[in-house]
């Protein structure tokens, strides 16, 4: 079995939190645009997130160190496409209070299409709107340009949306609900199945319904 994982907010351990990480996230807030000339800044920042690489360490049988912990990718070559699966830390600067606005993903650690016979899916905790605006826009535009469906959490709202752009990029966003929270009646998950053989992808969503999950809403999506 294979997994795919990316850290959340809820991945950071505060109690390693320190004044000179949070002076290192009040400078970065302050200087978006700031080039991060080594790993130190990095390492200093995803402390927090020991923890949560250590699990993917064991998982994967790899370090992540420096830029690895911002982002990485799993790859899965089938006879005619590989299906890429691109993650990005985007907790790494996150604090107690995890306010919108503030989230921020340093450009140079972004992953960029390599093969147009890749199906790419990005996958990142934090949807747009919890991003610094001119970092998000940024955000945005490149993982739009460079992915075929684009997976998030942090929210709670299970969904599903198509986006088609005039320039003709095309992306389908599958937003994570809440599995297992304080109430079972709150526990909903999706399913995206991807049919490499005729292009398509079937995104199945199933809610907690007393004693199973129960399937809620089915769409199929012809590429």
């Amino acid at each position: 079995m294979e997994y795919v994982i990316v850290p959340g907010n809820h991945d950071c351990n505060f109690g390693n939190d320190s004044q000179n990480r949070r002076l290192i996230i009040d400078s970065l807030r302050s200087n978006i645009g700031i080039e991060l000339r080594d790993n130190s800044v990095i390492n200093t920042l995803s402390e927090i997130q020991d923890e949560f690489f250590g699990l993917l360490e064991a998982l994967s049988n790899r370090k992540y160190e420096g830029p690895d912990r911002l982002s990485y990718e799993y790859q899965f070559p089938l006879e005619k496409i590989n299906i890429v699966f691109r993650c990005y830390n985007t907790a790494w600067t996150n604090d107690k209070e995890n306010k919108r606005g503030t989230n921020f993903f340093p450009s140079k650690y972004l992953r960029q299409r390599r093969n147009e016979t890749d199906i790419v899916c990005s996958v990142f905790h934090h949807p747009y709107l919890w991003f610094d605006v001119e970092n998000g826009r940024a955000f945005r535009r490149f993982i739009e340009e460079n992915s075929d469906i684009i997976l998030t959490g942090h929210e709670h709202e299970l969904d599903q949306i198509s986006q088609k752009k005039i320039s003709g990029t095309q992306n389908e966003f599958l937003n994570g609900g809440r599995l297992q929270g304080d109430e079972y009646s709150e526990s909903k998950f999706q399913v995206l199945i991807i049919d490499t053989n005729v292009n398509a992808f079937q995104c199945v969503q199933f809610s907690w319904m007393g004693d199973k999950y129960t399937k809620t809403n089915e769409a199929r999506l012809v590429r």
